[in-house]
């Protein structure tokens, strides 16, 4: 959880999630304009601004951080890849995100976005990279995850996720950082009426049972745009690619998923001065379509 000492910090750097920024910034000026119509002595106004926004937001944590350690996943994390020359090479090296979480009512839904920030980026000029993994509640039960992929929202079927408790399991792509579900072994038999041993390697024949866009009966939906384009190939196609490799990671190489990681709740990319690719230049979220 976050220290109460850096919150002044997120509120300066605008990495609080929507709303709760600007809560905590109007209960400390209602504060400290109390304060200083009373004394005028502006630091005591401003240490007593300082001790109601902590409690604020110690009352805040204590309600929803409960909720956001039910349901953060366990993950695959992405090993680091290196350029030599014009290849790129993959590492035994895996890369440890730090995590925020985002919480946020809408359309009659809760949404508890965990935001994975990583170190790295090969491709210069990306910056850091955020990616947003999305668990939509309604009526404290899990009715579907969201992902993106590019700049595309992905709709996913909590029945056919692997889970350890409530907890689902995910993992990042080494070449992209795409956050994707690790599927049920039986759930990707029964979808494809194959073995999972003959659909890992006939997987680009077997998978479009999984994964389609809005007009496919899939347990994985991809949005795109009214008129198809080129463009909606590429979150497609990367998004295959990297459920794939998570399915060999998971079930063949066996690589531990892990799980006792902290969560900095309410914490996440900054608005005022995103990096390149920031999903929150892009919406990261959408009604879900069950439920």
């Amino acid at each position: 959880m976050l220290h109460r000492r850096w919150i002044l910090e997120y509120i300066c750097r605008d990495m609080l999630s929507p709303g709760l920024r600007e809560h905590l910034i109007h209960v400390g000026c209602m504060k400290f304009h109390e304060v200083y119509s009373k004394t005028r002595d502006f630091t005591r106004s401003f240490k007593e601004a300082v001790k109601v926004i902590e409690l604020e937001w110690n009352r805040i944590v204590n309600k929803t951080a409960a909720l956001a350690n039910l349901f953060k996943p366990y993950y695959l994390p992405p090993a680091l890849l290196v350029k030599r020359g014009s290849e790129i090479v993959k590492t035994s090296y895996f890369l440890e995100p730090e995590v925020g979480c985002w919480i946020k009512e809408d359309w009659g839904y809760l949404f508890i976005t965990y935001w994975f920030k990583f170190p790295y980026d090969i491709h210069p000029g990306d910056g850091v990279e955020y990616e947003p993994w999305t668990i939509v509640i309604k009526e404290g039960r899990v009715i579907e995850y969201q992902a993106r992929s590019h700049w595309e929202i992905v709709h996913i079927d909590p029945d056919i996720v692997t889970h350890i408790g409530s907890r689902p399991i995910i993992s990042f792509a080494d070449h992209a950082h795409t956050p994707v579900p690790i599927l049920k072994r039986d759930a990707i038999e029964e979808l494809t009426g194959v073995s999972f041993d003959r659909f890992i390697v006939e997987y680009l024949k077997y998978v479009p049972k999984i994964i389609g866009f809005y007009d496919r009966r899939t347990p994985i939906v991809l949005e795109r745009r009214v008129c198809l384009e080129i463009g909606d190939l590429l979150p497609l196609t990367t998004y295959i690619i990297s459920l794939h490799e998570a399915l060999r990671k998971y079930y063949v190489e066996r690589v531990e998923p892990k799980g006792a990681y902290e969560v900095l709740v309410h914490v996440g990319p900054s608005r005022r001065t995103p990096p390149p690719h920031n999903p929150l230049l892009k919406p990261w979220y959408r009604k879900p379509l069950k439920g």
